[in-house]
């Protein structure tokens, strides 16, 4: 097997330059998408437009459990036909 030459190793450093580039962007954008619903959120906490617990106790707990597995479950299950769905070779024609 031939040796890569030094103009493939340069296009392969300028490509790796460029994915740590991108990745940057795009962890930059995710971050800013991310502060932006947050800002969101705590402007609808402070104007008392959001149903979060404060303050809990005894009895809350099982709705807490309930809740979080609920999400969970409702979160993955999404997740598992959003993604069997970009394997059909449908969404690719």
């Amino acid at each position: 097997m031939d040796k890569p030459s030094s103009e493939e190793k340069t296009d392969n450093k300028a490509q790796e330059r460029q994915t740590i580039v991108d990745d940057i962007k795009l962890s930059v954008l995710s971050v800013v998408f991310f502060a932006f619903a947050a800002s969101c959120f705590m402007i609808c906490f402070r104007a008392d437009l959001t149903k979060v617990y404060t303050h809990f106790s005894l009895k809350d707990i099982g709705y807490i459990i309930f809740s979080y597995v609920t999400v969970l479950l409702l979160q993955d299950t999404y997740f598992y036909f959003t993604h069997r769905l970009f394997h059909l070779p449908l969404l690719f024609k």
